[in-house]
């Protein structure tokens, strides 16, 4: 277990609050702009506890407690006191039944100079069941709250605890009119130092680590306008400075936690004689020292260019390759990539010899190719503007290309999605309208099917190619379609190299695969949606499915777990699309809807299938070359994270999103979306996490990628904005957005955050014996869908039958956290009853009678009415006997008889 990067999080989020100012008194606060990563879904850290009020059961200076498995906050009316509990490493990790240490660490807060305020619950106070016994006094219930307020704990300022929608702890100052932000003050107990960095961040040092807490950002809630207000430090005393006079509109100030969000763009001016400068970002990737990599299409001139392979644009527009530091404040090498003509970059991978590998499609001529390359030549002029695909793969210091080389035909030849796997095979997909386009012998469709009335993009056949990782030559290539028009939007690869692909199409005779009575065997609408599904070598096709309704219907977005279960993100003009009974959003709420929809691994049904939107169009349509609308991926436990664009008012945020309205000015409008960020559980069923993100004019995603490494998941989301107000944070690339082309200045931007593991509490049972009796087993379920699971009896899997007596032990890891439970299990029968003789009388001598019991329980203990507990007794006196069974946990059984002792008559 990694602790420094574990608490980390978790101190993170404690130290994480808001300030907030109120115009008017009375005025409730509702930050619209909130610490991201801990929104974006559930932390490690202090969560799913309640506020208990003091009724006499804890310390008589403690006015609340809010308590979780691993974590104690202690509320006083002039401090709050922290206190975490982790597991200390153990010794010998492999030996789970090794009892558990624990490790404990505890800092306080102290509200210097605060008033002696009231503290209060928000909202019913709920009695629980579960009652404390104290010494000399009656039971007392258990009183909890979801939140309490510090009335005036500064004036005009109070201060307030609660927990947000995802069950985690957080706090807010509100300052009302007149109040004073240099009143608050924060004295850090407990803790080794306090400093404030370069970037303004307040960094702190504990026992178990360094925490880093980024700087404020702040800014007017009625305006938006930006307030600069920082932290300031005497050494462990926190407080607030600001040029603010005097608080007259409210202000949020919010230290953030996404990882970093900047512009991306050059000087601001064009070099291709357009007339205005742009920057769009189509895809992302990061390495394993967080370096993050992009790629897209430029007219800009960027810094960075000294010793890169090429130092200048050479066309109208160039695509680009750009890799960035780890914290997005600077460029480690950029580079163009293009020749006369146009060119899109449109796919970017990263191997782990950080290599970028690119892809995209080019009208020139002039493309730069490496000798020996699969495809030197091209066919650039066998169609007027068409587009010739390209793969280029450039050397780990961005200097050289390793290779690059055409993948084209006759027609127009658009990969629109790549992906590399481990031993550097890259797999292309996207359409062709080429009736020559590269096919290897024995691929699965040889044969150009596609439609011949229009030779333009959307038009034609998909297309899946595997290319050697020398650029030398093709291991498999094969159209993919019908008669009408195909295109391949997506590609993923699972961990055994199976391969899918996604896109749309028109084409009556579509190859299709058995299955579920949900998929479609005919296009419904004038497209479909298809998922596909190849085996590794590429020839033999595993599944291919069709999903729409009588509207429009394609997928854009495909990720596939470790399990060869697909999630798929599309889009839908359907009124019918179908939905599953346990959807999030089971019917459209107009327009193009968002839907994603879980495949199993055979493709025979699905596990799910939603709608995702609000009233309005959740999709930007360029007219030109196709813009991916959304993409999708899903983290370690199979929660999937959609990442989209809207125009809808309305689109499903939760009460914790950063926008939650969409910060487009004219929404609606065909130029004026907004980013989306979406995260539902793993059934599919309920929102996690949703929000708006962006400016105030119109963003639209290019880029979208979920990666994980070490404890947490990445998360990198890129495409191009209009919006002077795109948010960002300090110390980037870019912060702002200036330059001298006006309001025709399109800029890029890349926001990196991070969906932070999380493991459940595992509870294999209420108590920590559990008895079965007369049942064979007993299930126990370790739950944390995705960890690393390790049963004592060497099992791996998340559930387990418990079928003889004795400990079980479990725990359950995801890369840095682990939690552990222990059971004991006893398997019981219950007792049969005795079977005694049947009532007797004696006449003038009573023998010597022998009673049996007669028990086949196995446990058991006999208790006769004599005070004997053999099975068998002897007894020689008339009376009433009786026997019980007795099982130490599954009850008792009982058996009596009566013996009568009578004289005879004499004569």
């Amino acid at each position: 277990m990694n602790l420094s990067k574990l608490i980390l999080s978790v101190i993170g989020f404690l130290a994480f609050f808001t300030l907030a100012a109120q115009q008017n008194v009375g005025e409730n606060l509702t930050a619209s702009k909130e610490e991201f990563a801990s929104k974006l879904g559930k932390q490690l850290g202090i969560s799913n506890g309640t506020f208990e009020r003091n009724d006499g059961q804890f310390d008589g200076d403690i006015a609340y407690k809010y308590a979780s498995s691993t974590a104690s906050v202690e509320f006083y009316k002039d401090k709050i006191i922290f206190g975490l509990r982790k597991v200390k490493r153990a010794h010998n990790p492999g030996n789970i039944e090794e009892p558990m240490l624990f490790d404990y660490l505890v800092w306080s807060v102290d509200l210097l100079g605060s008033h002696t305020a009231s503290i209060s619950a928000i909202g019913d106070i709920e009695s629980s069941n579960i009652s404390y016994f104290r010494a000399n006094s009656k039971r007392a219930s258990k009183n909890t709250a979801n939140e309490i307020l510090y009335t005036d704990v500064y004036p005009n300022v109070d201060l307030r605890f609660y927990t947000n929608t995802n069950g985690e702890l957080k706090y807010d100052f509100i300052l009302h009119p007149n109040a004073r932000l240099s009143d608050i003050e924060l004295k850090y107990t407990g803790v080794r130092n306090l400093l404030i960095s370069d970037s303004g961040s307040l960094v702190y040092e504990t026992d178990w680590g360094t925490i880093e807490e980024k700087k404020p950002f702040s800014y007017k809630q009625e305006s938006e306008e930006e307030v600069e207000i920082i932290y300031s430090l005497d050494g462990t005393i926190l407080t607030f400075d600001s040029e603010l006079e005097s608080i007259q509109e409210t202000i949020i100030i919010d230290p953030i936690y996404v990882d970093w969000s900047s512009y991306f763009y050059g000087n601001g001016t064009n070099s291709s004689g357009f007339g205005y400068g742009y920057t769009w970002v189509y895809d992302l990737d990061i390495d394993s020292a967080d370096n993050v990599y992009v790629t897209g299409i430029t007219n800009d001139r960027f810094p960075g260019l000294t010793n890169s392979y090429d130092t200048s644009t050479n066309g109208y527009y160039d695509a680009y390759v750009c890799k960035m530091a780890p914290k997005g404040d600077s460029i480690i090498w950029f580079s163009y990539l293009g020749g006369s003509q146009y060119e899109y970059c449109f796919t970017l991978a990263v191997n782990n010899n950080q290599e970028p590998v690119v892809s995209g499609f080019t009208r020139s001529a002039d493309f730069p190719i490496t000798p020996g390359a699969f495809d030197e030549t091209g066919n650039i002029s066998g169609f007027s503007y068409g587009y010739a695909g390209f793969l280029t793969k450039f050397s780990s210091a961005g200097d050289s290309l390793l290779f690059s080389t055409y993948l084209s035909g006759n027609g127009w030849d658009l990969i629109q999605s790549m992906v590399i796997d481990d031993s550097n095979y890259v797999y292309l997909a996207g359409q062709t309208s080429s009736t020559d386009f590269p096919t290897t012998s024995g691929c699965y469709q040889s044969s150009y099917g596609g439609s011949t009335s229009s030779s333009y993009w959307n038009s034609g056949d998909a297309f899946l190619t595997k290319m050697n990782p020398t650029g030398t030559g093709l291991v498999f290539s094969t159209y993919f379609g019908g008669a009408g028009d195909d295109v391949a939007y997506d590609i993923n690869i699972s961990p055994n190299k199976d391969i899918y692909i996604v896109g749309k199409t028109s084409s009556s005779n579509f190859p299709v695969t058995s299955g579920s009575i949900i998929f479609n065997y005919n296009v419904l609408g004038n497209t479909d949606g298809f998922v596909a599904k190849f085996d590794p070598s590429g020839n033999s096709l595993q599944y291919s499915k069709m999903m729409g309704g009588a509207g429009d219907d394609w997928f854009e977005g495909v990720y596939v777990n470790e399990r060869d279960e697909a999630y798929v993100a599309g889009i839908s003009r359907s009124s019918d699309f179908y939905t599953s009974a346990n959807a999030y959003q089971k019917t459209s709420n107009g327009g193009a809807e968002i839907v994603v929809v879980k495949f199993n691994p055979g493709g025979q049904n699905v596990h799910y299938s939603t709608y995702l939107g609000g009233s309005g169009d959740e999709l930007y349509y360029s007219g030109f070359i196709y813009n991916s609308n959304v993409r999708i991926a899903a983290n370690v436990r199979e929660e999937p994270i959609i990442c989209g664009i809207s125009r809808s008012t309305d689109f499903p945020v939760t009460a914790d999103a950063l926008f939650s309205t969409n910060p487009s000015s004219s929404s609606g409008g065909s130029w004026n979306t907004s980013a989306t960020i979406t995260k539902l559980n793993f059934l599919g069923s309920k929102l996690l996490y949703g929000t708006y993100y962006g400016g105030s004019s119109f963003e639209v995603p290019g880029a979208n990628k979920l990666k994980r490494i070490s404890c947490y998941t990445n998360i990198l989301y890129g495409g191009f904005t209009a919006s002077s107000d795109y948010p960002t944070t300090s110390g980037v690339f870019k912060e702002n957005k200036t330059g001298s082309s006006g309001s025709y200045f399109w800029t890029g931007f890349i926001s990196k955050f991070r969906d932070t593991l999380y493991t459940d509490d595992i509870e294999l049972n209420l108590l920590d014996t559990i008895t079965q009796c007369d049942r064979i087993f007993s299930i126990l379920d370790a739950k944390n869908i995705g960890a690393d699971i390790l049963w004592s009896n060497g099992s791996t899997n998340n559930v387990i039958f418990a079928q003889d007596t004795g400990a079980f032990s479990v725990t359950a890891t995801y890369g840095c956290d682990t939690v552990r439970d222990t059971i004991y299990f006893i398997k019981e029968f219950s007792p049969t009853v005795p079977v005694l003789p049947a009532d007797s009388v004696y006449c003038d001598l009573l023998p010597l009678i022998t009673l049996d019991a007669q028990n086949d329980s196995i446990l058991a203990s006999y208790k006769w009415s004599t005070g004997d507990s053999t099975q068998t007794i002897q007894i020689d006196s008339a009376q009433t006997y009786f026997v019980d069974i007795i099982t130490p946990r599954c009850g008792t059984k009982r058996d009596s008889v009566v013996y009568d002792f009578k004289k005879t008559p004499q004569a």
